[in-house]
């Protein structure tokens, strides 16, 4: 019964945050099997707040934030790298 109760739990969790984030729960979980990048390091991150015990509504604050420092990071590194080529 317990596992039941984790599953769902659980699945609620991520369809919350998925859905905040402008994502359809099922191109996502489609996506997650496919290997997509950022489906993976989302799902990464939700599993990571929901296994600490943090709530979606926190979850969905943490993963906005880490996902501002990722894109900002990655535009950082890709205008290095082109600006090292001239």
């Amino acid at each position: 019964m317990k596992n039941w109760y984790y599953n769902k739990h659980h699945k609620k969790f991520i369809c919350h945050i998925v859905q905040y984030l402008h994502m359809d729960i099922e191109d996502f979980e489609e996506r997650l099997e496919q290997g997509g990048c950022y489906e993976q390091t989302i799902n990464a991150w939700m599993l990571k707040l929901y296994n600490k015990g943090v709530t979606s509504e926190d979850a969905i604050q943490i993963i906005y934030r880490a996902r501002i420092f990722m894109i900002t990071r990655n535009k950082i590194h890709l205008n290095s790298i082109e600006n090292s080529r001239y």
